[in-house]
């Protein structure tokens, strides 16, 4: 009898059969790539265009220059680099370069520049969230992938095929294996830290999320949002649905394609609600970037809102076939 380990190995084993063989067969650089890589940029460029200098990078007793610039920040940050009378410079100068990776020009070269300003925004500013922590450390993994894409717009597919497996595809990847474990393991935490907050366990964690003043909810929503959180099931649904789909997201590591399609569609759907009832948009941005990546793989089939094979043959209304002719005459 094949006791649950064996039964895990072999799961493992084919799992990395089938990476294998994708690696060999298929690109990473896809047009979803290109997509993520612009939802990425364009999250941290919209922080940076809606919001000041002065507000970026406001000056407080515990930070005289407005700046954090402490560890490895301190020597090649963007924003630690000049001087503080040029932070709307550098500002502009990362919004250039963030507009350059949004609309796909050359991966090879903007992949390490887009990993530097994210990195910069994230360790420097005082307006920083989760989503941008994501930034830069998915940005960070994507250089290896950017680093091997030879495409001069990030929108157009990859369609060179490879009999072998070179360093460069083998890198790429595996950084991409990276990230679906990093991405995997963000969901796990996320779901499993709350089991640890009684207002999560118990269901009641929407209801002060969305009547707490630093968060709430966007004004034109709030009549809505007041009239949902008086139903006792529909908090209880929001909070334990919440946990659930993280669970979930993050138990479709070594899924197929069609359980991470269903795990990104209800994914999506939280963090779409985050967008427009909290009113995170950035961050939530940044998440359906990761999301893009971790659910729909090289290799996948294409997604089709029809089933292109019949179900059935329908007979009686199908042309007859012609018949062969022989000796120049019908039979």
């Amino acid at each position: 009898m094949r006791t649950a380990r064996h039964m895990l190995v072999d799961t493992i084993d084919e799992w990395r059969h089938r990476q294998l063989v994708r690696m060999a067969r298929y690109s990473v650089h896809t047009p979803l790539l290109g997509v993520a890589r612009c939802l990425l940029a364009s999250g941290t460029l919209l922080a940076l265009m809606v919001t000041p200098t002065t507000h970026l990078f406001y000056v407080s007793a515990a930070r005289p220059t407005g700046l954090v610039c402490d560890g490895v920040a301190g020597y090649f940050g963007l924003f630690c680099l000049v001087p503080t009378q040029y932070l709307e410079l550098a500002r502009w100068t990362a919004v250039t370069i963030l507009l350059v990776v949004a609309v796909g020009w050359r991966p090879r070269i903007t992949g390490i520049l887009h990993w530097w300003v994210s990195f910069s925004f994230y360790s420097s500013t005082n307006v920083m969230d989760g989503g941008d922590q994501v930034a830069a450390v998915i940005t960070l993994l994507l250089i290896p992938i950017c680093l091997t894409d030879n495409r001069r717009w990030h929108w157009y597919q990859n369609t060179e095929y490879r009999k072998d497996l070179s360093v460069g595809r083998v890198v790429s990847h595996m950084t991409l294996l990276l990230i679906w474990v990093q991405t995997s393991l963000l969901y796990l935490q996320s779901s499993v830290e709350k089991l640890k907050v009684p207002e999560w366990r118990d269901g009641t964690a929407v209801w002060y999320w969305l009547t707490m003043p630093p968060f709430g909810t966007s004004q034109f929503l709030h009549p809505i949002v007041a009239w949902l959180l008086s139903h006792g099931l529909i908090v209880l649904a929001a909070t334990w649905g919440t946990i659930a789909i993280e669970f979930f997201v993050a138990c479709t590591l070594f899924a197929g394609h069609r359980l991470r399609r269903c795990a990104a569609i209800l994914a999506i759907g939280l963090h779409t609600s985050i967008a427009l009832v909290i009113g995170l948009p950035v961050f939530s941005m940044m998440m359906f970037a990761v999301l893009l990546l971790y659910h729909f793989r090289p290799g996948d089939p294409p997604l089709s809102l029809r089933n292109t094979r019949p179900l059935y043959r329908d007979h009686s209304t199908a042309e007859p076939t012609a018949e062969p002719i022989h000796n120049g005459t019908s039979p």
